[in-house]
């Protein structure tokens, strides 16, 4: 892996950090259930950002006691507050170092929560902020740094707060204080909107007629896509008599409750501001329900809760359990360089050589790590994600069957099959479908007859054996057949008790029905009723052939002509004498081509517009074949008229616009539009996400150069369908989460 020189992670807490010590920082995410890092690359298109902190001297990095890895704040007990204070001052020193990717304006703002237990408190007047510039504090609380930063000039640091006068009379009798900061940029050239006597700042009203007590709170994107977030919300609940403060987030679950006295509160959240926001409540919980909202004067903007900055790792340095630094591998010029988490207590120990004390924070694949069940990771040897199916130890890498699941389509070893997924395999070039009708894991390399997958397609395969069903069509050295019974043996030309063969031609022990047309020994029949003899015996008329056409002519019925290059013959009681026999109505058509005035029974076999097709069932005059009526398409190329499986064995699969679909309605139907024009039962074989497919819990799609899961029970609808719109619907793993040249 090449040395990495900044990347974005998301879970870090507010840490402190000298500007001499070597460092790189990095958002990353504590997921709770499983407690796995979880990579995320989506930052700001404007800014990085990190902090740079002192507390009366002391030096606080991610691996600091006081860092509380939740809420990412910095965590004091009032007996702390106490202690840190000197002459009524504490010397904690904010700075943020700023890395504009574009001409920005920034602002900052001290972020202050009070609690005792999980009861929100008011904000006592406890702390007095020290600003650098304190003319540059708007209405909100917000540090409008003047002047405009540029990538031209690299790295900014700002030193907006140089400690704060402290009145510990003030401090509340069992009182904990969380601090920390955010960080929002704004494109330079739309910065009016920052001005410090009309803030931009959204205020929401919350009226609260009668006290309310052990409120929870709770925050809802509606099609909000921006992933960081979720990294944290500071919500502010100001009236003329109080000032209470809350701190969402989704690294663990939120104990704390709020109490608010009646009052009518002015309701802040650190949102970017083309983010509007409503204020609810519903029993016990407090509800914000944050929505886009149109564009007017905003410019881009992008906001960062809590920067942070992760140490390099050093030699003299005894880390414990779950500290995270950045190992820089200089002994092998960067080829390990990461981020690396500690599973164990260790000192001297290199992250690169040492899998028993540290594994590397990484989405990429990496030998030296112990993956937990469920993590998901990128193979870069063959570019394909796996989630591990169990502990997997140092030294097995992808696609080892027994600790991956491959989570593309393509067929391999360890692939989790459910039923209606399909899978390929690619020999020498060529792709060939296959589609699951149940539930299995795959423990061999290639699809095998024995397992419960099929091969798709329409052309006979032994491999399908015991799996092709009653009323489906296959096609065999350039034959049509009907499957009549189930197939364990043979192929249609050979197994005739289980294939019936659809054709012009006749073939003994067929039943006919009524009106079919065969060519029999050099001649043509019809049937006039259903029948099962040889053509020539009873239930069938021979036809006879007069010639070319003769308008002066009478003819009998069966008499056959050739009109215009077509074999029509007369099919109706008594004669005819000069009816035109391409639109007169008893003039039948000889030929395979489907003709309007004919009238098909069961198993006719039609060419209509370059497509053999044969009808199902009933009869059928004037229904053209792809258009109404029974007619099953002789290929796998979709029609409107078809009907298509979805059975215990079967699931039909068809192309459309040079590309596959599963059929995934009833079993028995079809759509009444084309597969990829609506989401209609048709689902496109693609590991690419697509508009129109349905998908499932734990689906997993590849969009917009990054891979994605799908998370709720119910298949998304509407704008949160797209991947990348609402992180509550679908989830990001990025494939290249490393920024080499950030």
């Amino acid at each position: 892996m090449k040395k990495i020189r900044k990347i974005l992670i998301l879970f870090l807490t507010l840490v402190i950090s000298s500007t001499t010590i070597a460092g790189v920082y990095a958002w990353f995410m504590l997921q709770p259930a499983t407690e796995a890092l979880d990579i995320n690359v989506r930052s700001t298109d404007l800014f990085d950002a990190r902090a740079n902190i002192t507390l009366n001297g002391q030096f606080i990095d991610y691996n600091n006691a006081l860092v509380d890895k939740n809420s990412l704040t910095i965590k004091l007990t009032r007996a702390q507050v106490i202690s840190y204070t000197t002459g009524g001052i504490m010397n904690l020193n904010l700075k943020v170092v700023i890395s504009p990717e574009k001409p920005i304006n920034v602002r900052l703002k001290v972020v202050e929560q009070w609690l005792n237990g999980t009861t929100v408190l008011t904000r006592p007047n406890v702390f007095s902020w020290n600003y650098a510039n304190p003319s540059l504090i708007d209405s909100q609380g917000y540090y409008n740094h003047d002047q405009v930063l540029s990538k031209t000039f690299g790295q900014n640091e700002i030193n907006f707060v140089s400690s704060a006068n402290v009145n510990t009379a003030n401090l509340p009798a069992n009182s904990t204080v969380r601090i920390s900061m955010i960080v929002s940029a704004t494109q330079a050239n739309r910065s009016s909107n920052w001005n410090l006597s009309q803030s931009n700042h959204i205020v929401k009203t919350f009226n609260v007629a009668s006290q309310i007590s052990s409120q929870s709170l709770n925050i809802l994107f509606t099609n909000v896509s921006n992933e960081a977030l979720k990294r944290g919300i500071y919500v502010e609940f100001k009236s003329p008599s109080n000032h209470y403060t809350y701190i969402w987030h989704q690294r663990s679950a939120l104990n704390e409750r709020l109490t608010l006295p009646a009052a009518n509160y002015n309701v802040t959240i650190n949102l970017v501001n083309h983010v509007d926001f409503t204020v609810t409540r519903s029993g016990n919980t407090i509800n914000i329900n944050a929505v886009y909202q149109t564009p007017s004067s905003w410019g881009v903007e992008a906001l960062l809760y809590s920067p942070s900055m992760i140490t390099n790792w050093q030699p003299g340095i005894n880390y414990s359990t779950d500290d995270i630094v950045y190992y820089d591998d200089a002994d092998n010029n960067g080829e390990n360089a990461g981020y690396y988490k500690a599973r164990a207590n260790s000192i001297g120990a290199h992250p690169d050589t040492s899998a028993w004390a540290w594994e590397i924070v990484s989405i990429r694949f990496n030998s030296s790590r112990v993956y937990n069940p469920g993590e998901i990771i990128y193979n870069v040897n063959d570019g394909k994600f796996y989630r591990a199916k169990q502990t997997v130890w140092p030294g097995n890498p992808p696609p080892l069957a027994w600790a991956w699941e491959p989570l593309s389509a393509e067929f391999s070893a360890g692939s989790e099959l459910v039923r209606g997924k399909y899978t390929y395999t690619i020999s020498g070039g060529v792709r060939t479908n296959y589609v699951a009708y149940n539930s299995f894991r795959a423990d061999s390399s290639t699809p095998q007859s024995w397992q419960a997958i099929r091969l798709t397609g329409m052309e006979f395969n032994s491999f399908n054996y015991q799996k092709y069903v009653t009323g489906e069509y296959v096609s065999y050295l350039g034959n049509y057949y009907l499957v009549t019974g189930g197939v364990s043996w043979g192929n249609p030309t050979t197994n005739t008790s289980n294939f019936r063969r659809i054709s012009r031609t006749h073939t003994s022990g067929y039943t006919y029905a009524a009106n079919t047309i065969l060519f029999h020994n050099s001649t043509y029949y019809v049937a006039t009723s259903s029948t099962s003899q040889t053509p020539g015996g009873t239930g069938w008329a021979t036809i006879s052939h007069q010639g070319t056409f003769n308008s002066s002519t009478t003819y009998s019925r069966y008499q056959s002509v050739i009109f215009d290059g077509v074999r029509y013959f007369w099919n109706q009681s008594g004669t005819s004498t000069g009816a035109n026999p391409s639109t007169s109505t008893g003039w039948w058509s000889l030929d395979e081509g489907w003709h309007y005035k004919n009238t098909y029974g069961q198993h006719a076999f039609v060419l209509h517009n370059g497509d053999y097709y044969t009808l199902r069932t009933g009869t059928s005059t004037n229904q053209e074949p792809g258009v109404s009526g029974a007619w099953q398409k002789l290929s796998d190329e979709w029609s409107l008229t078809s009907t298509y499986f979805n059975t215990t064995t079967q699931i039909s699969i068809v192309s459309y616009n040079n590309e596959m679909y599963v059929w995934t309605g009833t079993n028995g139907t079809n759509s009444t539009t084309a597969p990829g024009t609506a989401r209609n039962g048709w689902n496109e074989l693609t590991d690419v996400w697509r508009a129109n497919n349905s998908y499932k819990q734990g689906d997993f799609v590849i969009y917009d150069g990054s891979f994605w899961e799908l998370l709720p029970a119910t298949n998304p609808t509407g704008t949160s369908n797209v991947p990348g719109i609402d992180f509550n619907v679908w989830k990001e793993h990025p494939i290249d989460w490393d920024p080499i040249t950030g």
